[in-house]
This record gives C-alpha cells, structure tokens and sequence, in this order.
C-alpha cells in the first residue's frame, strides 16, 4: 500500500470478496476452539502505532483510522466480557476463553496450538510473517515457557473488579488518546 502510494480507504474497497469470505471463516474457526492468552498493558500498542502511523502518513483517512478505533474497542469490550465469562462468545461447543495478565513480561505474539497429538507454535519474524516449528522438543520446551507464565500470571477472571477495571480502563484511555490525537491531528502523542 505505502510503496504503491495506495491508501487504505482505496485498498478497502477492492479487497477480494473470496478474502474477505475466508477471513470470515477463519473467524468462525477460531471461535470454537480453546483460548489462553496472556496479555500486559502494552498488548494493543502495536496496534495502535500501525493505526497512528498509517494515518499520520497519509495512508488511512481521519474517518476510517477513528472507525479502526471503535473497531479495537469493541475488540477490548468483548475481551473483557469473554475474560469474566471464560467462554468464546459465538461458540458451537462452548470453546473457553482464559485472559492472564503478566506485568512483567512483555509477549511477542507467539502462538501455541496444541493438539492431542502433537504441539506446534508459531513465532513472529516480520510484521505479517510467522515462523512455524514444528520440532517436538523445542515445541515442548516453548511449551513449559507458556505453562512457567501461566503459573506467574494472574488468570483475570480471578483478579478483582478493581484490578479488571483498571486493566481494561488503561486499554480504553489508549485508544481515547489515539481518537484525540487523530481528532486534533497535531504531533504531540504518547501511549503510555
């Protein structure tokens, strides 16, 4: 997009209806199988810098960049939700949902997917690209790395309301700070 100087908003609208069906599928996929993720306060960063960045530079217009930020509030709202219920909400078979929180630790989007017969993960080497191993002693020594964060981690549904609400309220002022300063449109802006 950046390179052929093509916005978002013209991107959008010739995105293939054949992609945009298997995003879709993918994403009723994703629903019915067991979650555990584990997040800190710098989770959504990433994302809002891409937002910030592909609207500062002209890429993404002021009308979509704030729709991409309702769009990531929604996301954080239904997180939140499904956090305290421990479930996928659209699941067929109840697929559970487990947020932990590690203050300490900052992830790197490595994914575990782990199966009755085997465990495979996919580590991040490019903005878009994933890295997938398959090796079983490796995946079983990324795999006690996980369990090892589990167990120093707190499982947010057993978290009190005030530690919840303050974890997700520091999600909602980012993305407030990020509307705000698309609004203003001047340079002075900061996550943290």
């Amino acid at each position: 997009m950046t390179k052929n100087k093509v916005s978002f908003d013209d991107f959008i609208k010739n995105v293939p209806d054949s992609l945009l069906e298997s995003a879709f599928k993918l994403g009723e996929v994703y629903k019915d199988i067991n979650i555990t993720e584990i997040w800190n306060n710098t989770t959504i960063n990433g994302t809002l810098q891409q937002v910030l960045y592909y609207f500062e530079s002209g890429a993404l217009s002021k009308e979509l960049a704030l729709l991409i930020c309702n769009d990531i509030e929604d996301v954080i709202h239904l997180i939140e939700k499904q956090a305290i219920q421990q479930c996928l909400f659209g699941s067929k078979n109840k697929a559970i949902y487990n947020l932990y929180i590690n203050d300490i630790h900052t992830m790197s989007n490595t994914i575990m997917v782990k199966t009755p017969y085997q465990k495979v993960f996919f580590t991040p080497f490019t903005v878009i690209s994933y890295f997938k191993i398959e090796h079983q002693p490796t995946c079983e020594l990324m795999y006690e790395f996980f369990e090892k964060q589990m167990s120093i981690s707190k499982l947010l549904v057993n978290a009190g309301e005030k530690d919840r609400s303050l974890f997700f309220n520091r999600m909602h002022q980012k993305i407030n700070r990020l509307r705000n300063r698309i609004i203003l449109d001047n340079d002075t802006f900061d996550f943290e």
